[in-house]
Protein backbone atom coordinates (compact mmCIF):
# COMPACT_ATOMS: atom_id res chain seq x y z
CA UNK A 1 0.00 0.00 0.00
CA UNK A 2 1.11 3.57 -1.05
CA UNK A 3 0.59 6.73 0.78
CA UNK A 4 -0.36 9.87 -1.57
CA UNK A 5 0.81 12.82 -0.39
CA UNK A 6 -0.24 16.21 -2.54
CA UNK A 7 2.08 18.98 -1.89
CA UNK A 8 1.59 22.53 -3.07
CA UNK A 9 4.48 24.29 -4.70
CA UNK A 10 4.17 27.50 -6.81
CA UNK A 11 0.46 27.49 -7.03
CA UNK A 12 0.37 23.82 -8.79
CA UNK A 13 0.16 20.60 -6.46
CA UNK A 14 2.44 18.18 -6.76
CA UNK A 15 1.49 14.40 -6.10
CA UNK A 16 3.98 11.65 -4.90
CA UNK A 17 4.08 8.23 -3.16
CA UNK A 18 5.88 6.82 -0.21
CA UNK A 19 6.36 3.40 1.20
CA UNK A 20 5.09 3.24 4.85
CA UNK A 21 7.73 2.57 7.19
CA UNK A 22 7.48 -1.33 8.04
CA UNK A 23 9.13 -3.39 10.94
CA UNK A 24 9.59 -6.34 10.95
CA UNK A 25 10.74 -8.30 14.52
CA UNK A 26 11.97 -11.22 12.71
CA UNK A 27 12.19 -14.33 16.08
CA UNK A 28 13.72 -17.91 16.06
CA UNK A 29 16.36 -19.49 17.91
CA UNK A 30 17.88 -21.08 15.39
CA UNK A 31 20.44 -19.13 13.38
CA UNK A 32 20.12 -21.12 10.24
CA UNK A 33 16.44 -20.77 9.81
CA UNK A 34 16.95 -16.99 11.04
CA UNK A 35 19.12 -16.01 8.09
CA UNK A 36 16.82 -18.48 5.50
CA UNK A 37 14.08 -15.66 6.70
CA UNK A 38 15.94 -12.70 6.58
CA UNK A 39 16.89 -13.64 3.06
CA UNK A 40 13.52 -14.60 1.87
CA UNK A 41 12.01 -11.16 3.27
CA UNK A 42 14.83 -9.00 1.88
CA UNK A 43 13.50 -10.25 -1.99
CA UNK A 44 11.20 -7.38 -1.48
CA UNK A 45 11.49 -3.67 -0.63
CA UNK A 46 8.17 -3.64 1.07
CA UNK A 47 10.04 -4.65 4.72
CA UNK A 48 11.99 -1.10 5.17
CA UNK A 49 13.46 -2.96 8.67
CA UNK A 50 14.10 -6.21 9.54
CA UNK A 51 15.42 -6.98 12.92
CA UNK A 52 16.25 -10.52 13.55
CA UNK A 53 16.54 -12.00 17.14
CA UNK A 54 16.58 -15.35 19.10
CA UNK A 55 14.44 -15.15 21.80
CA UNK A 56 11.58 -13.93 23.63
CA UNK A 57 13.26 -11.19 25.71
CA UNK A 58 15.45 -10.01 22.69
CA UNK A 59 11.97 -9.12 21.37
CA UNK A 60 10.46 -7.35 24.08
CA UNK A 61 13.94 -5.22 24.66
CA UNK A 62 13.72 -4.31 20.69
CA UNK A 63 10.01 -3.06 21.45
CA UNK A 64 11.32 -1.71 23.84
CA UNK A 65 13.83 0.02 21.95
CA UNK A 66 11.64 0.99 19.17
CA UNK A 67 9.05 2.61 21.59
CA UNK A 68 6.07 0.29 21.33
CA UNK A 69 5.87 0.68 24.76
CA UNK A 70 4.62 4.22 24.70
CA UNK A 71 1.00 5.04 24.10
CA UNK A 72 0.44 5.69 20.94
CA UNK A 73 3.77 4.61 19.15
CA UNK A 74 3.17 1.95 16.24
CA UNK A 75 0.25 2.50 14.60
CA UNK A 76 1.07 5.22 11.58
CA UNK A 77 -2.82 5.44 10.99
CA UNK A 78 -5.94 3.61 11.25
CA UNK A 79 -4.95 1.34 8.54
CA UNK A 80 -1.81 0.43 8.01
CA UNK A 81 0.72 -1.28 10.51
CA UNK A 82 3.98 -0.18 11.22
CA UNK A 83 5.71 -3.11 13.34
CA UNK A 84 5.25 -7.16 12.65
CA UNK A 85 6.51 -9.95 14.62
CA UNK A 86 7.68 -12.99 12.83
CA UNK A 87 7.74 -16.12 15.53
CA UNK A 88 8.82 -19.55 15.85
CA UNK A 89 6.64 -21.27 18.32
CA UNK A 90 8.92 -23.79 19.60
CA UNK A 91 12.35 -21.93 21.14
CA UNK A 92 14.24 -22.73 24.22
CA UNK A 93 12.46 -20.75 27.88
CA UNK A 94 9.86 -18.97 26.34
CA UNK A 95 8.23 -20.08 23.11
CA UNK A 96 6.86 -18.55 21.06
CA UNK A 97 3.18 -19.55 22.48
CA UNK A 98 3.66 -18.23 25.74
CA UNK A 99 5.59 -14.76 23.92
CA UNK A 100 2.11 -14.44 22.11
CA UNK A 101 0.00 -14.87 25.11
CA UNK A 102 2.59 -12.08 26.76
CA UNK A 103 1.84 -9.94 23.63
CA UNK A 104 -1.83 -10.03 23.82
CA UNK A 105 -2.16 -9.32 27.54
CA UNK A 106 -0.27 -6.36 26.87
CA UNK A 107 -2.64 -3.20 25.73
CA UNK A 108 0.54 -1.68 23.94
CA UNK A 109 1.49 -4.79 22.18
CA UNK A 110 -2.16 -6.80 21.73
CA UNK A 111 -2.81 -5.27 18.57
CA UNK A 112 0.35 -5.88 16.61
CA UNK A 113 0.39 -7.95 13.95
CA UNK A 114 1.92 -11.59 15.03
CA UNK A 115 2.92 -14.37 12.66
CA UNK A 116 3.63 -17.83 13.76
CA UNK A 117 6.30 -19.92 12.29
CA UNK A 118 7.43 -23.76 12.96
CA UNK A 119 8.16 -27.03 11.48
CA UNK A 120 4.87 -28.24 13.31
CA UNK A 121 1.83 -29.31 11.40
CA UNK A 122 -0.07 -30.18 13.86
CA UNK A 123 -3.77 -29.13 13.43
CA UNK A 124 -4.11 -28.53 17.80
CA UNK A 125 -0.75 -26.28 17.40
CA UNK A 126 -2.53 -24.16 14.67
CA UNK A 127 -5.07 -23.88 16.42
CA UNK A 128 -3.75 -22.98 19.64
CA UNK A 129 -2.08 -19.91 18.37
CA UNK A 130 -5.45 -18.64 16.10
CA UNK A 131 -7.05 -19.40 19.50
CA UNK A 132 -4.77 -16.83 20.86
CA UNK A 133 -5.07 -14.04 17.96
CA UNK A 134 -2.11 -14.72 15.80
CA UNK A 135 -2.82 -13.24 12.93
CA UNK A 136 -1.22 -16.02 10.55
CA UNK A 137 0.90 -19.43 10.25
CA UNK A 138 3.70 -20.44 8.67
CA UNK A 139 5.51 -23.07 8.41
CA UNK A 140 9.05 -23.60 8.00
CA UNK A 141 11.03 -22.37 5.80
CA UNK A 142 9.49 -19.01 5.06
CA UNK A 143 9.04 -18.87 1.58
CA UNK A 144 8.57 -15.89 -1.07
CA UNK A 145 5.31 -17.53 -1.37
CA UNK A 146 4.44 -16.54 1.93
CA UNK A 147 5.01 -12.47 1.12
CA UNK A 148 2.35 -11.71 -0.15
CA UNK A 149 0.17 -12.99 2.79
CA UNK A 150 2.60 -11.23 5.09
CA UNK A 151 1.95 -7.87 3.00
CA UNK A 152 -1.68 -8.02 3.36
CA UNK A 153 -1.88 -8.61 6.96
CA UNK A 154 0.45 -5.27 7.03
CA UNK A 155 -1.96 -3.65 5.17
CA UNK A 156 -4.83 -4.72 7.18
CA UNK A 157 -3.15 -3.04 10.24
CA UNK A 158 -4.13 -3.74 13.49
CA UNK A 159 -7.47 -4.69 15.07
CA UNK A 160 -9.13 -7.48 16.79
CA UNK A 161 -10.86 -9.10 13.58
CA UNK A 162 -8.24 -12.32 12.70
CA UNK A 163 -9.16 -14.02 9.97
CA UNK A 164 -7.07 -16.96 8.37
CA UNK A 165 -4.78 -16.09 5.30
Amino acid sequence: MFVEKVEQQSGAYKRHTETPQRTVFLVDDNSDDLDLAMRTLRKTSEFCNIIPLKSGDALFDALTSQGVFREGIGQEDDHEAEFMIILDVHMPGDDGIKILQELRDNPLTADIPVLMLTEDTGTAAIEQTYTMRANGYFTKPLQETHINTILNIFEKGYGPDITRP
